[in-house]
């Protein structure tokens, strides 16, 4: 083989390993990426949960007088709160399946947030169907069952700072990976 022979052959096999070397960072950069757009996406479903917070601005409103027209509000308020609350725990099924990915401390706190959205939904679910009938039947409620209510209301707002809580968890694992491993 003659020397342009060796020289094109060497230049041909530096072309292929430059090639690949670009190859191989490509592929990393790209599962780079994959993992932080996954990563975003957790982060950005932890802090839609967060905006279906529950405002205690019932209190003052139970001691209305026009009581009925106060649950009417009242009642189409936590509805739409639940509705939002049954979207993200729809959505969690599919975050819950990438969540693994990421390791066994994220994995937990976006299951522990799945089961703190499903507990609120199903606290809602029962003075739902009591203020129904108290809003068709026009009942006038008692010192005693506005007490009730407030108790309840508690309840929510005990339960919307745990899922306050367990959301800002899910959000401080997802940024601990971002910038432990995609930096």
């Amino acid at each position: 083989m003659e020397i342009t022979g060796w020289i094109t052959l060497a230049a041909v096999i530096v072309a292929l390993g430059l090639g690949l070397s670009s190859l191989i960072q490509t592929h990393k950069l790209q599962k780079r990426e994959r993992k932080e757009r996954l990563l975003n996406e957790i982060i950005e479903w932890a802090a839609d949960v967060i905006k279906c917070r529950f405002e205690d601005k019932s209190k003052s409103m139970l001691s209305s007088k026009n009581i009925s027209e106060t649950l009417s509000s009242f009642w189409r308020y936590i509805t739409d709160i639940q509705d939002n609350l049954k979207i993200q725990h729809a959505k969690g099924f599919y975050i819950s399946k990438i969540s693994p990915i990421f390791g066994q401390h994220i994995n937990e706190s976006v299951d522990s947030l799945i089961k703190v959205i499903s507990d609120f939904i199903d606290l809602f679910d029962k003075p739902k169907t009591d203020m129904e009938d108290i809003l068709t039947e026009q009942i006038k409620l008692s010192e005693e069952e506005i007490e009730r209510m407030n108790n309840y209301i508690e309840k929510i707002d005990n339960i919307r700072k745990l899922l306050d809580k367990s959301a800002n968890k899910v959000i401080e694992e997802a940024v601990k990976i971002k910038t432990r491993d995609i930096g």
